[in-house]
């Protein structure tokens, strides 16, 4: 047991309570400080993504809408009886190749 009356106080009061309370402040200050500040950073991130899979899924659905259309215009240029324009044709450009 710590003898209460032997301790030196003179000592014990050195160090005033406003110091001990202004550190305790900051401390839990730099805290929520530092939590809302990664919170922030992982709802951004967060809303990143969703925003990335939202364009994902609608470019998925306009390269499905292309490979559709681009089997029509080969269904119609096969039944026209035309010749597959390839790479380099000038057939729109007034020369057929």
């Amino acid at each position: 047991m710590l003898q209460v009356q032997e301790l030196p106080w003179k000592i014990v009061n050195i160090v005033p309570v406003n110091e001990i309370v202004f550190n305790i402040v900051i401390s839990a200050t730099l805290f929520f400080l530092l939590s809302f500040i990664s919170f922030s950073i992982a709802f951004m991130m967060y809303s990143k993504n969703k925003t990335t899979q939202q364009i994902n899924i609608k470019l998925k659905n306009a390269n499905e809408q292309l490979k559709e259309y681009a089997s029509t215009v080969e269904e119609n240029a096969y039944f026209t009886g035309e010749k597959p324009c390839g790479k380099g044709c000038t057939r729109y450009f007034g020369t057929d190749t």
